[in-house]
């Protein structure tokens, strides 16, 4: 029999119940293949900020695929081992134009997400449960507009940002991730295992 070096899993509808709770099943599972040596790794649409305490702290939880493979990070020593991420010029242009419509959108940057009043204030305006808006709240930061915020020339004259948002969005946009389709071009799970010295690995996906 194979022996497996590593499980990839989703969060939201697959480890996590529809309340977004880890059950003593699943979580006692994970600690008997951690006790194998069979890293778990968090591959969720999520950015880094977005993955619960419990998860973080069980064993084999050392490394994750965020933002739909936007990164992948090592959860233990705060870093990012690899990034796939948009240019400053194309994020905007998608921006600009997912703000034509009626739809809510939040780029990631560095690990956590950015939104706007009007649409973490009215979240079930656009389809938002009650359960995942308690989630994006605690998982981001608002700013008053976040194309003006993430726009260069915007900044200069824009007194809607402040010193402090306009700094901290800046230093970050060239990280920037979007999380508008599972269908983004991101790291794949086999990075991870090069990092890891994996050469036999069996996948578990939801």
């Amino acid at each position: 029999m194979k022996s497996i070096g590593l499980i990839a899993l989703d969060l939201d509808g697959t480890l996590l119940d529809s309340r977004k709770r880890l059950s003593p099943r699943n979580k006692e599972a994970l600690i008997k293949c951690a006790r194998m040596g069979i890293q778990i790794v968090p591959t969720t649409g999520r950015a880094v900020d977005g993955i619960m305490e419990e998860i973080r702290m069980l064993p084999g939880v050392n490394y994750a695929i965020t933002a739909n493979g936007g990164t992948v990070a090592d959860l233990k020593n705060a870093r990012c081992l690899l990034r796939r991420t948009l240019t400053n010029e194309k994020t905007l242009e998608i921006l600009s134009i997912a703000d034509k419509y009626n739809a809510m959108y939040d780029p990631y940057i560095n690990g956590r997400g950015i939104t706007q009043p009007e649409f973490i204030d009215h979240m079930e305006n656009y389809g938002v449960s009650p359960t995942i808006q308690k989630m994006v709240r605690a998982t981001r930061d608002v700013v008053p507009n976040v194309i003006r915020c993430n726009n260069p020339l915007e900044r200069k004259t824009s007194t809607q940002c402040s010193a402090k948002s306009a700094c901290k969005l800046g230093h970050g946009f060239a990280a920037l991730c979007l999380h508008l389709t599972k269908r983004f071009i991101g790291c794949r799970h086999d990075q991870i295992l090069q990092h890891l010295n994996i050469i036999r690995v069996h996948y578990f996906l939801g």
